[in-house]
């Protein structure tokens, strides 16, 4: 059975931590352990560990399996601490197949340009788009 590490946070305006900072903070909450504990057992400075969670370097896959082995997580809960991680990265990369032509190419690129700068209205729409298939 998995353990509850807590509530994923936003990683827009819920505060200072990405979703793979809250779900290591669960963690050292249910442990009672603190950062730089965390942050010894799994091989990294107290520091880094700290930028980590608050998104400004990015989650080193290593991070992830020293966590789990280190703190003896189960599957679900590595599930848990890898859909945190997923959910914290600040980009994403489209990958077009091998023979993905002009349009694929510039519908991509037009993505990645206009993202920012669209309303929440239009990404609704994209979502509900790639949803449907």
């Amino acid at each position: 059975m998995a353990t509850d590490l807590g509530a994923v946070g936003q990683l827009e305006g819920a505060g200072k931590w990405t979703p793979f900072g809250e779900k290591l903070r669960a963690i050292r909450r249910t442990k009672g352990i603190l950062l730089i504990d965390m942050a010894h057992l799994a091989g990294v400075t107290p520091g880094f560990l700290s930028l980590v969670e608050t998104g400004k370097k990015p989650i080193p896959d290593r991070l992830i399996a020293a966590i789990v082995a280190g703190f003896d997580l189960g599957t679900a809960d590595e599930a848990e601490l890898r859909e945190a991680a997923a959910w914290s990265v600040k980009e994403f990369k489209i990958r077009l197949e091998a023979g993905a032509g002009h349009f694929d190419r510039k519908v991509a690129h037009a993505l990645e340009n206009g993202f920012a700068k669209m309303s929440g209205k239009n990404k609704a729409k994209i979502l509900k788009l790639l949803e449907e298939g």
